[in-house]
């Protein structure tokens, strides 16, 4: 049996579609709300074209200017390109409601951060100066959409230990927490802010999906139910603060505890697309082992 120190979610935040903050989402997901729709071709640089018309969900509240961004060199968040803005945003939320990290030692905070690396919005603006008219005056800052983005939360929180964004597909959020946990359990850092952010451009993300043979026709997400025909892309970012559970304080608003993380890879298997029966079951039998939590207890 491999041990896991159990780790203590202390805060999180999110900016996700039609959910500013984790109180929505689980409105959101206790009402059965329909949050995706379908994005019309001016949305996607397409005005003008008969372009059939893509199902996603997309991020539409307006940007908020907070004071730690404000504070943030100045920064207004209104400025920033989404694959900056909403990480950002999603960790000075979560950042400040951790209100015991901002009493660690800064060499003991840590960022990891799962990005999507897909051209975000602004590199396919920069690019398409280029190609149509040779030259550019938007910044080049605003096309480093991969490490950039967990660089930025690094500095706005102060944390001086391990910073780092990571692209797993589809697995990105879970490859970032198993690292941060483990990073905690070894004392290389006293307390972590993981995040995650899809702000990939959505002509994009549509047309590599749909080369793939992965969108859904009918434009529906119905994950583990028979029908299922395909993903509906959608965007947004999300955060959380972690803490060894043995350091958790009087001060610390416990969410929630990991007791195991569970990794495979299915290798070469039935397919690109298609989800392995040993390599899932392996995966999750590490977690339970890790957990020590039976199956057959969860209902």
């Amino acid at each position: 049996m491999t041990r896991f120190e159990p780790i203590a979610i202390v805060a999180e935040a999110c900016v996700l579609p039609g959910a500013a903050s984790p109180s929505e989402l689980w409105s959101v997901v206790s009402h059965k709300k329909i949050v995706t729709r379908r994005v019309e071709p001016s949305e996607l640089g397409l005005a003008g074209s008969p372009a059939r018309r893509f199902v996603s969900g997309r991020v539409d509240q307006a940007p908020m200017d907070h004071e730690g961004l404000a504070a943030f060199g100045g920064i207004a968040a209104s400025a920033l390109d989404p694959v900056h803005r909403w990480p950002l945003q999603a960790a000075w939320e979560a950042w400040s409601a951790a209100k015991g990290g901002q009493k660690t030692d800064p060499a003991k905070r840590g960022v990891f951060l799962a990005n999507l690396c897909y051209p975000s919005r602004a590199k396919v603006d920069y690019a398409e100066d280029i190609w149509r008219d040779g030259c550019t005056d938007r910044p080049l800052t605003d096309t480093l959409n991969s490490g950039m983005p967990a660089r930025m939360i690094a500095r706005m929180i102060g944390a001086g230990g391990p910073a780092l964004a990571l692209d797993a597909a589809c697995a990105s959020s879970l490859y970032a927490l198993e690292i941060a946990c483990r990073k905690l359990a070894a004392r290389q850092i006293d307390i972590a802010l993981v995040g995650a952010v899809n702000a990939a451009d959505n002509l994009i993300l549509h047309i590599g999906f749909e080369a793939l043979k992965a969108l859904s026709p009918t434009g529906r997400s119905r994950p583990f139910m028979h029908g299922a025909d395909g993903l509906v892309p959608s965007e947004g970012a999300a955060a959380v603060v972690l803490k060894r559970l043995s350091d958790v304080t009087r001060t610390d608003n416990v969410r929630g505890v990991i007791r195991g993380i569970g990794l495979s890879n299915d290798g070469r298997r039935k397919g690109f697309l298609a989800p392995d029966t040993d390599g899932q079951t392996e995966a999750m039998l590490r977690a339970y082992d890790m957990a020590q939590v039976s199956p057959d207890s969860l209902d």
